[in-house]
């Protein structure tokens, strides 16, 4: 098969893996998938995005581990896309250390974290209740010059109060305001219940005044 057929070949399983990731239904995208590498056809990159982002969908995060280790074998390398699929699908199943690991190799990799990478990242901290990790996100964003979003903020803020750190979400409320960044319903919430539980009912005032 020529070069041009052999694209052509890739672009149109391509196409129909993203279709059903889009329709979240994963089964059906996951078996072109594993149809595709039985028949020993060509894949590249994309197929494997498309294919983790729908795994996804259907929170099948042990086959992200799969798809990932495969690329590894295959001398694929993972994109930033990669690893935003990946960093979002253990986001929604509270797995904070795949995670996080996966977003220290894209550094080592020299692959530059988007603020939605980011954003991820500081939600499965504060979904698993890792406030430390939440706040040094934050911290390696500072230093990298990474704009930090309200969810992100957000995020760090709630990883906080789930952990009775107060101060620490306090200095977050006053970090987003000197940032120029607005909080929103989520951060404010975040900050109150931080000082009601810690009994602060001073700070939850003056915070309602602002």
């Amino acid at each position: 098969m020529q070069a041009g057929e052999v694209q052509s070949e890739v672009i149109s399983y391509n196409t129909a893996i993203s279709a059903f990731q889009k329709c979240k239904q994963w089964e059906q995208a996951f078996g072109i998938f594993t149809s595709v590498r039985c028949a020993g056809m060509s894949s590249d990159v994309v197929t494997y995005n498309a294919t983790i982002t729908a795994s996804g969908s259907g929170e099948q995060w042990q086959q992200v581990f799969c798809l990932l280790e495969v690329m590894g074998d295959k001398d694929l390398a993972q994109n930033v896309t990669t690893c935003n699929a990946a960093i979002s699908v253990f986001q929604r199943i509270k797995k904070w250390q795949p995670a996080l690991s996966l977003l220290e190799n894209m550094q080592k990799r020299q692959l530059v974290p988007a603020v939605v990478t980011y954003n991820a990242a500081a939600s499965v901290c504060e979904k698993g209740e890792q406030w430390q990790h939440a706040l040094s996100l934050l911290e390696v964003m500072r230093n990298e010059s990474a704009v930090a979003t309200v969810i992100t903020y957000s995020a760090a803020m709630s990883a906080c109060e789930k952990a009775g750190r107060w101060q620490h979400a306090l200095s977050l409320l006053e970090l987003m305001i000197d940032d120029d960044v607005e909080p929103n319903v989520i951060s404010w919430n975040a900050m109150i219940s931080a000082c009601e539980e810690a009994e602060k009912w001073q700070h939850a005032l003056s915070i309602l005044e602002l």
